[in-house]
């Protein structure tokens, strides 16, 4: 009788573990004199978007250690998470995810590296997911493990759509459909303002790309100029106007930011006689994030102390 107790107690624990649905881990091995830590730098992402994970390692080992991409010392999962117990589920691993590059840490110090996780899993559709993180060396006993990421993907509420086709330059064949979409994204904090450049049927993602903070009353001013590149301006705080300018590829041409000269004014974006765009009214202020960045002010050299 007792043996068939303890093998129900045994039944309801195996039970409870799995209604986790997460799945069984092993059991937690010696602890590591290597520290692993992970950070996101939001809690929401639109399906395609990139999803910067900062990975933080510091060595307490007594020696130098040196970390090289081809040997697989970082192990990154992803597990969806829904609300009936038992349903999450490994996210298929499409690529490791690496430092690709070779650095070597001295004892009691630390490096930081930031990793976009999205081409390695499939985070293609709306949900909730976490991400753990495993860390062993070759020369040191143990794995350090990070605590869980949380992250949500979620689809973007649209604004905004345009058709266009673009040629590549000195290409022969005839032009590809892609689209635009301008669409915002509520966040935890604030909302955010993305353009997605996707196929015509907005089956391939090809970038979604993060415009930055969006006032909640503002409706974004769009164009597209004679090269198919898209021109937004947007509002960000008070009397504050952001243009950014995006190829049909995704890239980041210009981004540059305006203020209003006065509270009923706002910068406009305004196509000329050959198609191109420029935006008219306001000032510019500088910033640190402009695309192109912006010259390092000229500082003058010290003087030279004499003997």
């Amino acid at each position: 009788m007792r043996f068939l107790l303890l093998l129900a107690v045994a039944c309801r624990l195996v039970a409870s573990a799995a209604g986790q649905g997460l799945g069984f881990r092993e059991p937690a091995g010696p602890p590591s004199v290597l520290e692993l830590q992970t950070e996101i730098f939001q809690d929401r992402y639109l399906p395609g978007e990139a999803i910067e994970v900062e990975f933080r390692i510091r060595n307490l080992s007594g020696q130098s250690l040196t970390f090289r991409p081809e040997e697989d010392w970082l192990e990154v999962t992803v597990w969806s998470i829904t609300k009936s117990p038992g349903e999450g589920s490994l996210m298929a691993r499409l690529k490791p995810v690496r430092i690709n590059e070779v650095f070597t840490i001295p004892h009691t110090k630390a490096i930081r590296a930031r990793v976009n996780i999205a081409p390695c899993f499939d985070l293609m559709r709306p949900g909730r997911f976490k991400l753990d993180a495993t860390l062993v060396h070759a020369n040191v006993r143990g794995q350090s493990r990070a605590a869980p990421l949380l992250l949500e993907v979620v689809p973007g509420s649209k604004m905004w759509e345009q058709t266009f086709g673009f040629r590549t330059l000195n290409s022969e064949a005839p032009p590809e459909l892609r689209k635009y979409i301008l669409q915002k994204m509520t966040t935890k904090n604030f909302p955010l303002l993305y353009v997605g450049v996707t196929d015509a049927d907005e089956t391939v993602i090809f970038r979604q790309v993060s415009l930055g903070r969006a006032a909640n009353s503002d409706d974004p001013q769009r164009k597209l100029d004679r090269l198919s590149n898209l021109h937004v301006i947007h509002q960000i705080g008070p009397r504050i106007f952001t243009h950014t300018m995006v190829n049909p590829r995704g890239d980041v041409l210009q981004r540059m930011t305006y203020e209003s000269l006065s509270a009923n004014l706002r910068p406009t974006l305004k196509a000329d006689e050959e198609g191109m765009v420029a935006v008219v009214g306001g000032t510019r202020r500088l910033q640190a994030d402009d695309v192109p960045a912006n010259p390092a002010p000229n500082v003058p050299a010290a003087p030279v102390a004499l003997p």
